[in-house]
Formats: C-alpha cells, sequence, structure tokens
C-alpha cells in the first residue's frame, strides 16, 4: 500500500487531468454539486492541495479517518454520505490541517471533473506515461445509503475512489521515474510540478523554525 505517498499519487493525476483539460487550474473554485453547501464548496483547489482547507474542524484530530464524529472510518461511507454528514459545514482559517480524508475528497474530484473519461483518464496516467508492470487498484469507499436511502450520486465513480494505492515495489519506482521525467522535460505535468512546488506552504511539525535550531 502507498499510505500517504499515495497524496502525493493523487496530486500527480490532478496534474494530468488539467493539462487533459477536464480541470482548469489550480486555481479554479470547488464547483461540485456533491460537495454543495460543505466546508470544501467554492474553495480554490490550490488551498486543496496544499492542506489548508479550513477543515479542522470537522476531523478528528487524533485520527483523521473520522469525519463529523462518527463512529465508521471514512472508506466505509460512501463519500455521498459523508458529504450529508458535512452538511452546513464552512471554512474556518487556513491553518495547515495535515488529514487523510482530504486526500480522499481530491481523488473523488478528479472523478467527477472527469467524468465518463475517468477510466480513460487514469489508463493515461498509470499504463501509457508510468507503463505499469503490473496491475494497480485503489482502496474503495463502501457504498453506503443516505438517511436510509439512495442518494442521487449512489455508486457512483465520485463516491468510491481513494488515494490509498496498492502497486508492486516496481511499480512505485516507475511511477517515481515518470513523475521525474515530466519535472525535468519541462512537460505540461511537469510544469505542473513546478508549480505547486512553488506555491507549496511551509509545514513545521515537529521542528523549530528559529535560524539556531539545531536541525
Amino acid at each position: 500500500y502507498t499510505h500517504s505517498t499515495g497524496k502525493s499519487i493523487t496530486s500527480y493525476i490532478i496534474g494530468h487531468a488539467i493539462c487533459e483539460g477536464y480541470v482548469g487550474s489550480v486555481d479554479e473554485k470547488v464547483d461540485w454539486p456533491l460537495m454543495k453547501d460543505t466546508v470544501y464548496d467554492q474553495q480554490p483547489l490550490i488551498d486543496l492541495l496544499n492542506m489548508r482547507a479550513g477543515d479542522s474542524h470537522t476531523i478528528d484530530r487524533e485520527n483523521s479517518h473520522y469525519v463529523m464524529g462518527s463512529s465508521l472510518h471514512h472508506r466505509d461511507m460512501g463519500l455521498d454520505t459523508i458529504a450529508g454528514l458535512l452538511s452546513g459545514t464552512e471554512k474556518k482559517g487556513r491553518t495547515l490541517f495535515y488529514n487523510n480524508f482530504l486526500a480522499d475528497v481530491l481523488a473523488n474530484y478528479v472523478a467527477f471533473k472527469s467524468g465518463s473519461n475517468y477510466d480513460r483518464l487514469m489508463k493515461k496516467v498509470f499504463q501509457d506515461k508510468v507503463k505499469i508492470a503490473n496491475q494497480v487498484s485503489y482502496e474503495k469507499h463502501r457504498k453506503t445509503l443516505t438517511d436510509g436511502r439512495k442518494s442521487r450520486f449512489y455508486g457512483s465513480k465520485q463516491t468510491l475512489a481513494s488515494y490509498s494505492y496498492f502497486m508492486t515495489r516496481l511499480d512505485f519506482l516507475r511511477l517515481a521515474v515518470a513523475m521525474m521525467e515530466d519535472y525535468q522535460n519541462d512537460t505540461c505535468v511537469g510544469r505542473y510540478l513546478k508549480q505547486i512546488q512553488k506555491r507549496a506552504e511551509p509545514w513545521y511539525q515537529n521542528r523549530s523554525t528559529s535560524k539556531n535550531a539545531k536541525l
């Protein structure tokens, strides 16, 4: 399992979604019917990528797999069910809050924006660009009922995707090489990588910001 490095893979996929025209730019506002009237609605995508979505009040600070006090792991619920839990929430500040659920929001945003071309986009990344030798899969969200009924989004791809990939170590390396080559060859995706690197915001977790710090 990729674990948190899957967050970087999700970001890399977003770069392809931008270059293929599914996503406008990192500055586009999240206009997503599934997430309407939630903390993520109308936020600039770059704030989600930088984990400055102001969503710390909606997620368990000790374990960011739990949303809005739910006792279920967020992947044990469809994103439509979670959107229902988030209804009426608003952004609070821009403090960096690194969390797992937000990465799944980004993964599903790609599924929403690419629509019926989602499988084509994923093939373009993993088979055409990375040239994986083995099957790659991700850990899906479960399909769940919302208030005891199926929502209009029930079972759609934009409710099931995650950043948690399962792949062989050599395919993991192939992906890293593809990312490096995009960056070095200044492709469209490479320019995206440089852009988000330039606009990344510092995170000083567990380290001193002092100029006299030992490390």
